[in-house]
């Protein structure tokens, strides 16, 4: 049973054309577009510069209507205009290492993953990673393989 869940999670994961992983100390995610493979990574001293938050007891950091505004700012200094707002979560980081789970820092981590879809027919999506400080994640772009003639 365990296989058949981490094989259809693992099936979601491409379909959607995103991979995320865990490692001790980062979170790093890919995409695949037509520029080429998009990486983001957050470590863990970065997870850590960023606010606490608990829903309980205080106000969210930085509001969604700034992180919105904080991803379309990144997209026109990318050259992505043309990506239109798809999809917003807020969204804990994922514990980096036993004793983080341990002690809960993690837990109080969030940051915003917006999704933006191309406005032209099936041009894909670009997401946008903005920290609880206000941080766009940027990524590092490894351009697809220069095609032969």
């Amino acid at each position: 049973m365990k296989t058949f869940i981490t094989i259809l999670c693992s099936i979601f994961l491409l379909i959607e054309g995103r991979v995320c992983a865990q490692t001790t100390g980062s979170y790093t995610s890919h995409l695949q577009t037509e520029r080429g493979t998009y990486t983001w990574d957050i470590g863990s001293d970065r997870l850590y510069a960023t606010p606490e938050w608990t829903s309980e007891t205080n106000a969210i950091p930085l509001s969604f209507d700034k992180a919105c505004q904080l991803g379309r700012d990144w997209l026109t200094k990318h050259d992505l205009r043309r990506y239109g707002l798809d999809e917003a979560r807020l969204l804990s980081f994922p514990a980096v290492n036993i004793a983080a789970m341990s002690h809960g820092k993690a837990k109080r981590r969030f940051y915003y993953w917006i999704m933006y879809r191309s406005e032209a027919f099936d041009a894909g999506f670009m997401y946008v990673y903005v920290l609880m400080d206000g941080t766009v994640v940027e990524p590092t772009l490894t351009p697809l393989p220069a095609k032969k003639p």
